[in-house]
């Protein structure tokens, strides 16, 4: 371990230490009337090795870093038995900075740093038309340009599209209002995923005068259904019309419109679609393996400059525009978790000042004890261990509190924050709980480097140990 390595002793100590025992073994023998030459050779064959010998040595320091790191933590455990209302002071301030602190990072890593929750979620894209001379341009896609996009591209592994509206089923025995939305061909492809059960739209359901099928949501099975595993085969009345149920998408599907309790087929091929004017897709890609953004938005304007000469009435003024799914999900909250991850930062900061400044007073009320230490022929980095030891054990204790905080507050944050992005997916993982700790050995430091540093310079441990039981000590402005 690295800091086992920093604390072993140098090869050119250990080679002085090895040179100084065997140089004392044979001025003993030479003592004892041996020859100067024999004695050393006697010398040398009973040390044995000399990498053999500072391995050893290696060993023994090895155990003895070990050793003092156990003592050094014990004597942090004292501390918290000795001073019980010191201790929770500072532990609770540490779990109140780092639980927010670990709670705001939980929804910053869920929102923002974690891939979408999508098979290679970084090849998802939203197309969108934009036309230059409109004063509102309309972004959704006709289905006719989303099937010449499809067919005329070479940088994407599929195209769909989709688009949502309210409507009623009436199969119970009160009608319900539920969100639908019907999807243009190759849109699990596109996606990635596969229904929880059965299975996906076949090409007779979705052209135009074909069997009526519809895949519902998990949550819909649950609630409408009891989550009946043999749903398959049942049917759904929506307005007028009945569909046979296909399948049930799971649970782990977070489309972006979360209210969609239906998906229903939309046959590109309807009388209705057949207008290059009538848009109302929003279109979803994935982008073949190794492909930017910026060569499949040069490869799709390419395409539609190539429309726009093939039909210069509607085709002629649109271009594409393309951003990434995940950017497009986030970009709304981004500025805003970053700025309440700056303030959580700063509370943090904040409590590590406080407790560094009670850990100095408490450190002036240890002088003494520290100066019968150097007395004693402690060295300062042995002290300056014990000291950061002790605050670190405090700060292990604040983040363990702290992750009960963080919980609390994750939990609030997904049912305050709603609105956001991807709220449902905030949660505490093993990262997070790492990030918790690795904040306690940072809290740790920030907090107790100073106070240590300060509490075992020699100049004030030589006075104390001059001085009487009753010298008071001076007050420190940093304080």
């Amino acid at each position: 371990m690295s800091w086992l390595k920093r604390n072993r002793p140098a090869d050119a100590e250990l080679d002085s230490e090895l040179r100084f025992h065997i140089q004392k073994l044979v001025e003993e023998k030479i003592a004892s009337g041996v020859a100067p030459d024999e004695a050393r050779r006697q010398a040398m064959l009973e040390f044995g090795g000399g990498e053999q010998i500072k391995e050893e040595m290696r060993d023994v320091h090895r155990i003895l870093t070990i050793e003092n790191a156990i003592a050094n933590v014990k004597s942090g455990i004292r501390l918290i038995r000795k001073s019980p209302t010191f201790s929770i002071a500072i532990i609770l301030t540490l779990a109140l900075g780092i639980g927010a602190n670990s709670a705001v990072f939980s929804a910053l890593d869920a929102i923002l740093l974690r891939p979408l929750s999508f098979p290679n979620s970084d090849e998802l894209m939203l197309l969108y038309q934009n036309d230059h001379k409109a004063k509102n341009p309309n972004s959704f896609v006709a289905p006719l340009r989303l099937q010449d996009w499809r067919r005329l591209n070479s940088t994407f592994q599929g195209m769909s599209g989709w688009y949502t509206q309210d409507a009623s089923e009436t199969s119970g025995a009160l009608p319900e209002k539920v969100t639908e939305a019907l999807v243009a061909p190759q849109f699990l492809q596109v996606w990635g995923i596969a229904p929880l059960l059965g299975r996906e739209f076949a090409s007779e359901e979705q052209h135009f005068g074909g069997p009526n099928a519809v895949l519902i949501s998990e949550r819909f099975w649950r609630r409408r259904f009891n989550a009946d595993p043999n749903v398959v085969g049942k049917h759904l009345r929506l307005e007028q019309w009945s569909f046979a149920i296909i399948g049930v998408m799971p649970a782990s599907f977070l489309f972006p419109d979360h209210d969609v309790d239906v998906w229903i087929p939309s046959p590109m091929d309807a009388p209705y679609g057949q207008d290059r004017t009538s848009t109302w897709f929003t279109v979803i890609g994935r982008l073949r393996p190794g492909v930017t953004a910026s060569q499949a938005r040069a490869d799709l304007n390419r395409v539609q400059a190539q429309l726009g000469r093939q039909y210069p009435k509607t085709d002629a003024d649109l271009s594409v525009y393309i951003q990434s799914l995940k950017e497009t999900t986030v970009r709304g909250v981004r500025r805003s978790l970053w700025v309440l991850f700056g303030s959580v930062s700063l509370l943090l900061l904040i409590a590590c000042t406080n407790i560094a400044a009670l850990l100095l007073a408490r450190t002036t009320e240890r002088e003494r004890e520290i100066a019968v230490r150097f007395s004693l022929g402690a060295s300062r980095a042995s002290v300056i261990a014990q000291l950061l030891t002790e605050c670190l054990v405090l700060s292990v204790c604040g983040a363990v509190v702290g992750i009960f905080v963080a919980s609390a507050a994750s939990r609030s944050f997904g049912i305050l924050a709603k609105s956001f992005p991807r709220a449902e997916e905030i949660t505490l993982d093993w990262r997070i709980v790492a990030y918790t700790f690795a904040s306690a050995v940072l809290a740790a430091l920030v907090c107790g480097l100073l106070p240590a540093i300060r509490g075992t310079r020699r100049a004030i441990a030589a006075e104390l140990a001059q001085g009487s039981r009753t010298q008071v000590s001076a007050r420190n402005p940093l304080q």
